[in-house]
């Protein structure tokens, strides 16, 4: 089972590595700061809830050279994927309450909804989650 995890993680970083967005956010941004120090389960929620939403909406693509560097930070001070992997079941309990959150704020529903207008808010808003959001330009 651990195998699986650390496959899929390892699928992440390789995939990180060839990505082409660029990072447009400075890193002195307070939301960077608020995803370096999140608990665990909150952190990774947000993380697949920002991957949904690049996942349905064309305009939006997923800042992975920011997440490869939070990831990094995050794995320095021993907050990051290894410990993650005893975490499993508390990021999944709280990706489903962050994704049930998500859709009765935005109105809508990760499964199938154009979820373009959600990022949108959630850039005004500035929400952590946003920072991994880049607009296609």
């Amino acid at each position: 089972m651990k195998f699986r995890y650390l496959f899929a993680l390892s699928f992440l970083a390789i995939a990180a590595c060839g990505s082409t967005s660029e990072t447009n956010v400075s890193q002195n941004d307070p939301r960077i700061a608020t995803l370096l120090t999140w608990p665990l389960p909150q952190y990774y929620a947000n993380l697949r809830i920002a991957k949904r939403i690049t996942d349905q909406c064309a305009r939006y693509s997923y800042d992975l050279r920011l997440d490869s560097d939070i990831a990094e930070k995050r794995n320095r001070n021993g907050i990051g994927s290894v410990a993650a992997l005893g975490q499993r079941n508390a990021i999944d309990l709280e990706t489903s309450v962050k994704r049930r959150s998500f859709e009765a704020i935005h109105n809508v529903d990760l499964n199938g909804s154009n979820l373009c207008a959600a990022g949108d808010a959630e850039r005004a808003r500035m929400t952590p989650l946003s920072v991994l959001l880049v607009p296609d330009r």
